[in-house]
């Protein structure tokens, strides 16, 4: 069974961390989850986790509205770990997601979703998400690089 409850920065950063670098090319720490989800200034934000029988985080749901962003618009993240994937659990944080998200006043969604993570891309243009640019992951060996 499934438990949902508010994310705390606190006592959840390694939780957020874990989920987040299921997207991610490169893990990020605790201290970087604590940094990017401590409520700033004239930030609305809303995150729910997702826990399951063995009050372990396997998803959660942010919905952010941040101080530069313009009226309306909010950005959505929906993450499910892995193994907790293809039963219904992102669904049904995207609709308690959206609903929170239009009680804060969003007109807008927008969100990401890496190019090659194929499912997660075919769940959000499901709801209506459109593609508006590919962003690309790039490196360079700077001890061969002349």
């Amino acid at each position: 069974m499934v438990t949902f409850r508010p994310m705390n920065i606190e006592t959840d950063a390694a939780f957020m961390a874990r989920l987040y670098s299921f997207t991610t090319a490169e893990p990020i720490t605790e201290a970087t989850a604590r940094d990017w989800w401590t409520l700033r200034k004239d930030e609305i934000r809303v995150i729910t986790l997702a826990l399951d029988d063995h009050n372990e985080a396997i998803g959660y749901s942010d919905v952010d509205h941040e101080a530069w962003m313009k009226p309306g618009r909010f950005y959505i993240k929906i993450i499910v770990a892995p193994r907790a994937r293809k039963q219904g659990l992102g669904t049904q944080m995207y609709v308690a997601a959206l609903c929170a998200a239009r009680e804060l006043g969003a007109t807008e969604l927008e969100s990401n979703v890496r190019e090659d993570d194929v499912s997660s891309n075919r769940f959000v243009e499901k709801r209506g998400f459109k593609i508006v640019f590919h962003p690309f992951e790039s490196t360079l060996d700077l001890a061969r690089f002349d």
